[in-house]
C-alpha cells in the first residue's frame, strides 16, 4: 500500500514538474523499498534521486539519497560500500549543518564500520552520535548510538561494556516506546546465556 501511494507521489510529482518533490518521493519510495529488504530496487531509486538532487544543487536530498543508498548497499550484504556512502552523507550533513542527518550518518557509519570489523573506529563514532543524539534530545537516536556501540563493543571483545550499554539503549527504546526494544532484548538474552 505505501509503495503504490509513493509511486502515486512519484508520478505526480514528474507530471507537474516538481523536480525536488520529485527526488524526495524518490528517496522515499526507495526507503520503502529498503525497508521490505528489496535492495535492487532501493539502490535503483537511490541513484535517481541523487542525480535529480545533485542537478538541483539540492544538499538535503542529495545527503538523504546518500544515507539510502548506504542502507540499501548495507542490507545488500555489502558494508563497505555502504559505508563510503554513509562517509558522504556525513560530510555533506557537516558541510550544511544538519544535525539530525549527521547523528544518524555516523550511527549507520558506525553500524557499517563495525561490520567491517573497523570497532575502534565505529566506537569513536557512535560516542559522537549518542552526544548529539542526547544534545538534541532525540531519544531514537541516542538508543540507536548506544545498541550499535553495544555491538561494537561485543565485537571487540568487551562485553561487559557491551551489555551496559544495550541495557541502557533499551531503556531509551522503552521510554519512547519504539519497536526495536524486542531486538535489543533478544541480543541481552544471548549475550547472558
Amino acid at each position: 500500500m505505501a509503495v503504490e501511494l509513493l509511486n502515486q507521489q512519484l508520478e505526480i510529482t514528474k507530471e507537474i514538474g516538481d523536480r525536488r518533490g520529485e527526488a524526495n518521493a524518490l528517496n522515499n519510495l526507495g526507503s520503502a523499498y529498503a525497508g521490505h529488504k528489496d535492495p535492487k530496487n532501493a539502490i535503483e531509486l537511490h541513484r535517481q534521486a541523487l542525480a535529480v538532487a545533485r542537478e538541483l544543487a539540492d544538499s538535503r536530498s542529495e545527503a538523504a539519497a546518500l544515507g539510502g543508498l548506504g542502507i540499501a548497499y548495507y542490507i545488500d550484504g555489502d558494508p563497505g560500500i555502504a559505508a563510503q556512502f554513509f562517509e558522504q552523507q556525513l560530510k555533506i550533513a557537516a558541510e550544511i549543518g544538519d544535525q539530525r542527518n549527521e547523528c544518524y550518518a555516523l550511527i549507520n557509519l558506525g553500524e557499517a564500520l563495525t561490520s567491517l570489523g573497523e570497532t575502534q573506529r565505529a566506537v569513536e563514532l557512535l560516542n559522537k552520535a549518542f552526544n548529539m543524539a542526547r544534545q538534541s534530545e532525540d531519544i531514537q537516536g541516542q538508543a540507536n548510538a548506544l545498541f550499535n556501540l553495544a555491538l561494537a563493543l561485543d565485537r571487540s571483545g568487551d562485553r561487559t561494556h557491551a551489555i551496559y550499554q544495550a541495557e541502557t539503549s533499551l531503556e531509551l527504546f522503552e521510554i519512547g516506546d519504539l519497536p526495536a526494544a524486542s531486538v535489543v532484548r533478544e541480543k541481552l538474552a544471548e549475550w547472558r546465556k
